[in-house]
C-alpha cells in the first residue's frame, strides 16, 4: 500500500472541528477498518503501551518499500528526486528537494528537506519535515517537527508533533471515542502549534498546545488543551480540560468539561455540567437554553466579570465588581466586590461580602448576604437583606426581610416587610405622598401609590419615616393611627392638606402585637432634612 495513503486518510478519519458525529469516520485504505486498542498483554518489549503503534507497524510491515539501516556508515543521502524508503538504527536519512515519502523507526533520525513530504515516526525516531507543507505521524515515543510550511501532523501513545512555522493541523488520536469506526487513543501524546495561527485536536488524554497565533482547538474525552498566546478558541466536550492563555480567548464546554481563561479579557461558554472559570481579566461568562442548558457553573475569578446563566447553572462573581443574571432556577453569587445581580423567573442571588445592587424578579429570591446592600424585589419574589444595614425595596406581592443590621425598608402596594433584628426604619416615600390627579398624570406601571405591610414593627427599636414633599409643611400634614378593619392590624394614616380641596391621604397597615406602633416611632422629614416625631405635631 502506499504510504501517502496510510498517512493521511487515517488524518481525514479523524476529527472534524464543531462536529461530534462519528458516523462517517471510515478508512478504506488501512485495510482493517475496526481497531481495538490492545492490552498489556500485547505491548513490545519492554515499550510502554502504545496502541498506535502497534497499528502503524502492521501497516509498515504490510508495505514492499525498502529498508535502509542507519548510523553504520554516516548520513544517508537522499536525492532531488522523490525518495521512499523505511529507515532503522540510529542514523540520520535526508530527503532533500523531492516529495518524499519516509518512515523512521528505531532511533532513527529523518529530515524531510524542502518539498511536500510525508513522514511516518515509531518507536524513539525524530522526524524533520523541513520547508515544505507537509504530512506525517510520530507513535510510540518518537517525535515530528513540522518546521516550516502549513503541515498536517499527528501524534500517538507518548510521542511529539510541533507545528513549528506556517498554520498547520495537528491531531492527537483519532476519532473522539471509542465507538468511532477506526478509533486510535492519543494516549500522553502531545502536540505543539508554536507559531502560526493553528487547528489543533485530541481525544484520550491528549495534550495540545496553541502556541504563539490565533489558535482553534477541540478536545473529547480527557484530554487537555491549551492555547497560549493569542486569541484562541477553544471547544470542550466529555470531561476535557482547556486553558486559553494570555489572549482573549473563547472557550465553549460541553458535558463534564472544564474551561479556563487565563490572563486575557476571555468569553466562556458552556453547557451540561461544564465548569467555567475566567481567572484573569474581565471575562464573560454564559449558560443559556440554546446551547444545552443544564447545571454548569461559572466562576468568574479576579477581574470585573459579566456572567449570565439559564436553566440550573450556578454563578460565582470572584473578587471585583461583578455583573450577573440568572434565570430559569439558576444561582447567582457575587463574591467580595460590589456586584450588581438580577434574577427572575426563580433563579436565586446571593450578594456576597460587597455592598451590592440586587433586583429579583417574577417569583425568584435575592440575599444581600453580609455588607451593606440594595435589594429591589418585584412580582412575588422575596428579598433577604443579610447582615449588613440593607435597603430593601418591594411591590406586587413581594416579601422583604431586613434581616439583623440597621436595615431600611419601602413596601408598595401588596408586599410585606420583616424588620427583623435590629433598629430598623420603614420609609413611607415622598413619591407616594401625592395627589390622585398628580398620580392619574403619571405614565407606565412603574408608579405605585399604596403602601405594604409592616409585619414586624418594633416599637422598641423600629421607626416609621414619612418622607413629606417639598410642596408642603408641617402646619399642612396630620398623622392618626385608626383601626384597619383587620384583626391584628392597626393603619397609620397620613393626611396632607393644601385647604384646597384635594388632599393626601395615604396609609400604611402595621400589624400589632404587643410592641405597638405609637406616635412617638413616627417621623416626619421634611425636604430641608428636618425630623420631627408625629407625637409633636
Amino acid at each position: 500500500m502506499e504510504l501517502l495513503a496510510l498517512l493521511i486518510l487515517p488524518l481525514l478519519a479523524g476529527f472534524v472541528l464543531w462536529d461530534d458525529d462519528d458516523s462517517d469516520d471510515t478508512s478504506e485504505a488501512s485495510g482493517d477498518d475496526e481497531l481495538e486498542t490492545p492490552g498489556p498483554e500485547d505491548d513490545l518489549g519492554d515499550m510502554l503501551e502504545t496502541p498506535a503503534q502497534d497499528y502503524f507497524r502492521e501497516e509498515v510491515e504490510a508495505t514492499d518499500w525498502e529498508t535502509y539501516e542507519t548510523g553504520r556508515e554516516g548520513p544517508l543521502p537522499g536525492t532531488a528526486e522523490a525518495d521512499h524508503g523505511i529507515y532503522t538504527g540510529d542514523g540520520t536519512a535526508f530527503g532533500l528537494q523531492g516529495d518524499d515519502d519516509m518512515i523512521g523507526l528505531e532511533e532513527s533520525t529523518i529530515y524531510g528537506g524542502s518539498g511536500n513530504d510525508v513522514i511516518g515516526a515509531l518507536d524513539r525516531s525524530v522526524a524533520y519535515g523541513g520547508a515544505g507543507s507537509d504530512a506525517g505521524f510520530a507513535a510510540g515515543e518518537a517525535q515530528f517537527h513540522g518546521d516550516s510550511g502549513d503541515d498536517v501532523l499527528s501524534a500517538y501513545d507518548y510521542a511529539e508533533a510541533h507545528g513549528g512555522e506556517g498554520n498547520d493541523r495537528l491531531y492527537l488520536g483519532r476519532g473522539i471515542d471509542d465507538s468511532a469506526t477506526n478509533y486510535l487513543p492519543a494516549g500522553d501524546a502531545q502536540t505543539f502549534g508554536e507559531q502560526g495561527d493553528d487547528t489543533l485536536s485530541a481525544n484520550d488524554t491528549g495534550r495540545a498546545y496553541g502556541g504563539s497565533g490565533d489558535d482553534v482547538l477541540a478536545g473529547w474525552e480527557e484530554s487537555s488543551l491549551y492555547g497560549g498566546e493569542g486569541s484562541d478558541t477553544l471547544e470542550l466536550y466529555d470531561s476535557a480540560f482547556g486553558k486559553g492563555g494570555s489572549g482573549a480567548d473563547e472557550i465553549h464546554a460541553f458535558d463534564d468539561a472544564q474551561g479556563r481563561g487565563g490572563g486575557g479579557d476571555d468569553q466562556l461558554y458552556g453547557a451540561g455540567y461544564a465548569d467555567l472559570r475566567g481567572e484573569a481579566g474581565n471575562d464573560t461568562l454564559g449558560v443559556n437554553l440554546v446551547d444545552g442548558g443544564g447545571s454548569a457553573s461559572l466562576y468568574g475569578g479576579a477581574g470585573a466579570d459579566d456572567i449570565f446563566g439559564d436553566d440550573s447553572v450556578s454563578g460565582y462573581g470572584g473578587l471585583n465588581e461583578d455583573i450577573l443574571y440568572g434565570i430559569n432556577a439558576s444561582s447567582m453569587y457575587g463574591g467580595y466586590g460590589e456586584d450588581t445581580i438580577s434574577v427572575a423567573d426563580l433563579a436565586e442571588g446571593h450578594g456576597g461580602a460587597g455592598a451590592d445592587l440586587m433586583i429579583g424578579d417574577d417569583q425568584s429570591s435575592i440575599h444581600g448576604d453580609s455588607g451593606d446592600d440594595l435589594l429591589i424585589a418585584d412580582n412575588e419574589s422575596s428579598a433577604y437583606g443579610g447582615s449588613g444595614n440593607d435597603a430593601l425595596i418591594g411591590r406586587e406581592s413581594t416579601t422583604l426581610y431586613g434581616g439583623s443590621g440597621e436595615d431600611q425598608i419601602i413596601a408598595y402596594g401588596s408586599a410585606e416587610a420583616y424588620g427583623g433584628e435590629g433598629a430598623d426604619t420603614f420609609i413611607l416615600p415622598e413619591s407616594s405622598l401625592q395627589t390622585q390627579t398628580a398620580f392619574d398624570a403619571l405614565s407606565g406601571d412603574d408608579y405605585i401609590r399604596d403602601m405594604g405591610v409592616i409585619q414586624d414593627f418594633d416599637g422598641t427599636e423600629d421607626i416609621l419615616q414619612v418622607e413629606l414633599p417639598a410642596s408642603y409643611n408641617l402646619a399642612e400634614t396630620s398623622v392618626e393611627i385608626v383601626d384597619s378593619g383587620v384583626a391584628g392590624y392597626v393603619d397609620v394614616e397620613i393626611t396632607l392638606s393644601h385647604g384646597s380641596g384635594e388632599d393626601v391621604v395615604q396609609s400604611i397597615r402595621v400589624a400589632s402585637d404587643g410592641t405597638d406602633i405609637t406616635l412617638d416611632d413616627i417621623f416626619i422629614v421634611e425636604s430641608g432634612g428636618t425630623t420631627t416625631a408625629a407625637s409633636a405635631l
